[in-house]
């Protein structure tokens, strides 16, 4: 006869069924469609952070391509795609003084109020649909 301990060890590791025949396998699970869709709408806009580089400081604006940057999230997870906004590759993720560098001192160290920025694009995409 077999202890406790061994019970609750081999009740542990019973064999579970492949991925395929579970009913919610990380493989086939439902992508957000308005998250997606919402990181194409804001690739559109041009950077935030020069944008308001040219307006305070009246530097020239980068002209070129903006990445969708997602802002806020926590180290274990990232932020959902409904929180995002548009940044250069510079702003995004090179430099010391980049989004990926700095986090969520981005917005005060730029001086950008990020939350009133993803707030009006939020508000745009969803009156545009």
């Amino acid at each position: 006869m077999r202890s406790a301990k061994a019970r609750a060890a081999a009740k542990k590791h019973k064999k579970r069924p492949p991925s395929a025949l579970r009913p919610f396998s990380r493989r086939t699970r439902n992508v957000d469609q308005d998250g997606l869709d919402f990181m194409e709408f804001v690739k559109g806009y041009p950077c935030a952070a020069c944008y308001f580089l040219e307006y305070r400081e009246g530097l020239p604006a980068r002209v070129g391509v903006s990445e969708f940057a997602h802002y806020g999230g926590n180290s274990a997870a990232k932020a959902p795609n409904l929180r995002g906004l548009p940044l250069c590759r510079q702003h995004h993720q090179d430099g010391l003084f980049s989004q990926e560098s700095l986090k969520k001192r981005f917005g005060a160290y730029w001086g950008i109020d990020v939350e009133a920025i993803i707030g009006r694009l939020q508000a745009a995409f969803f009156a545009g649909r």
